[in-house]
Order: C-alpha cells, then sequence, then structure tokens
C-alpha cells in the first residue's frame, strides 16, 4: 500500500483502498505496527490542508487508538509540504525549466 501511496499517479488510488477497507486493515494487523507504517505511509504523501481535514475526518470517524502518533507525524508532514510547496515550488519549476528537465 505505501508503495503505490509514493507514486503521485496511485496516491489517490491507495487512501480510497485504505478508507473502503479499513475495518479489514484493523482487524488484521490488530493495532501492531503494520497499521502504524500503514496509516503513516499513505496518509503522509498529501500536500494540501484539504486532504490533512479529510484523514482527520475520517480517523475521528474510523479511529485507532494505536495508530494516533502515526496519524499526528502523517498530518504534520502534509502540512509541512503544503508549506514547502507554497513556499518553493516556483523556484524549483524555474531551476528545471532553466537546466531542461
Amino acid at each position: 500500500m505505501t508503495a503505490v501511496a509514493e507514486n503521485p499517479a496511485g496516491r489517490d488510488l491507495a487512501w480510497s483502498f485504505v478508507q473502503a477497507n479499513w475495518a479489514k486493515f484493523v482487524d488484521m494487523y490488530q493495532g501492531g505496527f503494520l497499521l502504524n507504517r500503514l496509516v503513516k505511509g499513505v496518509a503522509s504523501v498529501f500536500a494540501t490542508d484539504a486532504k490533512a481535514k479529510e484523514i482527520e475526518a475520517f480517523y475521528a470517524v474510523n479511529p485507532c487508538p494505536s495508530a494516533n502518533r502515526a496519524l499526528d507525524q502523517a498530518l504534520e508532514i502534509i502540512r509541512n509540504n503544503e508549506k514547502w510547496l507554497a513556499r518553493d515550488a516556483a523556484t524549483i519549476r524555474a531551476w528545471f525549466d532553466a537546466n531542461g528537465m
């Protein structure tokens, strides 16, 4: 799941799959470290506050206390990604353009 989520083409697909199968994941991983990796790995690939709020809303209705820290870390990463893109996207795009990429 996390490998799919790391690919820009798979982010939304992985997140939708996790949401649709959340009860199965909770049952299968029983709150163990793999559930933490799943939560953080699939959620932390996004970069908008809107997606952070969507993820928060999902886990508010589908809580998993053992993954709260992973969720908090993922939300922090999302919000930091958004800030980084807002600050540096134009500069990075200009560098790629100037270097023929």
